[in-house]
């Protein structure tokens, strides 16, 4: 009987060995390659760093150190050893030092631009180590910005990333196309601005000024003036002691505590102040109203929604002259209300005097009830 063939050894040898090299020859080319860059400066408490980075993340932790440490940190992944090497060396980042002023740029030349587009992961970030005592100047045209607590001012804008800053002693210029920001309490002026994302604040202890084309905005504490804007989402406000706009296209505003004047707008949602203590202007579109009123307003006050129910509360001794009507539900009242009535009395609307009156309390629905209570 034929005793069957057994296999080249020599073949499978030859084969596996083929497989290897094919294998090692993918790894290779499918590997990381970094390139890493390290700059220390001395520098004095109250200095500046400016960064203008064409892509990556910028991170900036500080210390009681009065020297300036920049981390430019590159890898590309799946390419050639060689046309990394390329890409690093097209990718230019200059340092300068004036004095106490810091200055790091990154692009990558004109005439390899070509490379940079074969390279989907070419990724770059910015880790610094500063004074707290420094001010910043931060940009990038792709990635996040982020710092820990600093006593300066700060400038912060990337085309494509979520902003997060610990507290800040001075003011804060923020912007980010598309993105989140959230901030520790800031102690100069605010401006925060996306066209895409949630902006959070800690504390504003000067004007602040907040607005966002798509998410919610959420301040803990304002103590100076507050102008909030959305085209799409709610506005929370825990305490304000100063006046305050708030106003959203599509969503609910809330206030906790609102020492100075509030004016409150919304195209689609309810309006909720937890309590008042100076004069309050709040309309909405399709929402109800709910507002407690615990001091005597400096101003009148109107409450207007064209779809929902408005609740009022009162201390006792506060004195106003009210106007309340509605053309879709009934009017009622817990405090006692002086009305002067010729002719006949209507039973949708009813106008008096509070405790002998005082400024005006202006209270208006198209489809609802209207309640006055004793808080």
């Amino acid at each position: 009987m034929n005793q069957p063939s057994k296999p080249n050894l020599h073949l499978k040898t030859a084969f596996a060995i083929v497989l290897f090299m094919a294998s090692a020859a993918y790894s290779l080319c499918a590997a990381t390659t970094e390139s890493n860059i390290e700059k220390t400066f001395q520098v004095k408490a109250g200095g500046h760093l400016v960064i203008e980075a064409d892509r990556g993340p910028i991170e900036i932790n500080t210390s009681d150190r009065n020297e300036v440490v920049v981390q430019v940190r590159r890898k590309i992944s799946n390419g050639s050893a060689q046309k990394a090497a390329e890409l690093f060396e097209a990718h230019v980042v200059t340092f300068d030092q004036d004095g106490d002023r810091i200055s790091v740029r990154a692009h990558i030349k004109d005439e390899a631009r070509h490379l940079d587009r074969g390279f989907q992961n070419f990724q770059v970030e910015y880790r610094v180590q500063a004074p707290k005592q420094f001010n910043f100047d931060l940009r990038t045209a792709a990635g996040s910005i982020g710092s820990s607590s600093i006593d300066g001012k700060v400038k912060a804008r990337t085309s494509g990333g979520n902003l997060r800053f610990a507290a800040i002693s001075g003011s804060l210029d923020a912007n980010t196309s598309a993105g989140s920001i959230r901030t520790g309490t800031i102690g100069g002026l605010v401006s925060a601005t996306t066209s895409g994302g949630n902006i959070e604040i800690d504390g504003a202890e000067a004007d602040a000024k907040l607005e966002t084309a798509a998410g919610s905005i959420t301040v803990d504490r304002a103590k100076s003036k507050l102008t909030a804007r959305t085209s799409g989402g709610s506005i929370h406000v825990g305490e304000m002691d100063s006046s305050a706009n708030l106003n959203t296209a599509a969503g609910s505003i809330s206030v906790k505590l609102a020492r100075g004047p509030l004016t409150a707008h919304t195209s689609g949602g309810n309006i909720t102040i937890e309590e008042a203590h100076d004069t309050v202007n709040a309309d909405t579109s399709a929402g109800g109203i709910a507002a407690t009123f615990s001091s005597q307003p400096t101003g009148d006050c109107k409450l207007n929604t064209s779809g929902g129910s408005i609740t009022v509360k009162l201390e006792p001794e506060l004195a106003f002259d009210v106007d309340a009507s509605t053309s879709g539900g009934k009017v009622t009242t817990d405090m006692p209300v002086t009305m002067v009535v010729t002719g006949e009395a209507k039973t949708d609307g009813l106008k008096g005097k509070i405790n002998g009156g005082g400024k005006a309390l202006i209270l208006k629905t198209s489809a609802g009830n209207i309640a006055i209570r004793k808080k």
